[in-house]
């Protein structure tokens, strides 16, 4: 069974999205130092946690305990996202093909909005591998917003190249790309042309599956 403070992370992770620890301390006015430990199990105090939830746009309730209402807002309608395997989809993966599908989860409009990206273009991603850990872990489900077809900023995209599906974090430098893993084990390297790349989608938020 979880602990209290591991369903806190949870939490902390959901709202958190594609920020990084220090962008999102930062949004909520709060030391780097002390978000960090949060992270890594410790608990807010009622102001630091008053300070999260007003920054985030979430009940303070569901933030501390996870009760009153749905993950990032009250009374708020929810949607369906199927989930597809992208290993296994073609050059052109056909999100409504059933091959492909896994199966669906629920994520309210309210955290939609939080996060950005179109609410009716969305796909989720089941995630393989290592190379994006801790960002993004084995078995985790990546939000993408179908309608970002082009690398358009330093995000984590789905996309294919040279016969190979990937997500990834993307930087545009000129007419090249940079590609890169949260893992530190795994290097980094270059598309030469921007053109060679077919983006599927910019990755929005990571949902953890409980």
């Amino acid at each position: 069974m979880e602990s209290e403070d591991t369903k806190f992370i949870e939490r902390l992770e959901l709202i958190k999205g594609n920020d990084s620890v220090r962008s999102f301390a930062k949004k909520c006015g709060i030391n780097e130092g002390t978000m960090l430990r949060y992270f890594n199990g410790s608990l807010p105090s009622i102001s630091n946690a008053y300070m999260i939830a007003k920054a985030c746009d979430v009940s303070l309730t569901w933030l501390a305990g996870g009760e009153g209402g749905e993950a990032l807002s009250e009374g708020k309608s929810k949607k369906t996202v199927a989930v597809y395997d992208m290993d296994i989809t073609p050059t052109n993966p056909v999100f409504d093909n059933k091959d492909y599908y896994m199966f669906s989860i629920s994520v309210s409009s309210g955290f939609v909005e939080v996060v950005g990206g179109d609410g009716n273009n969305l796909v989720g991603l089941y995630m393989r591998g290592k190379s994006m850990e801790p960002e993004l872990n084995q078995g985790d489900i990546l939000l993408v917003d179908r309608s970002s077809s082009t690398v358009s900023q330093d995000s984590i995209y789905a996309f294919y190249y040279k016969g190979a599906h990937y997500i990834k974090r993307l930087q545009r430098i000129g007419n090249k790309v940079k590609v890169l893993g949260a893992n530190a084990t795994y290097d980094s390297w270059f598309i030469d042309n921007i053109n060679d790349v077919t983006v599927f989608g910019e990755g929005i938020a990571r949902v953890a599956r409980l």
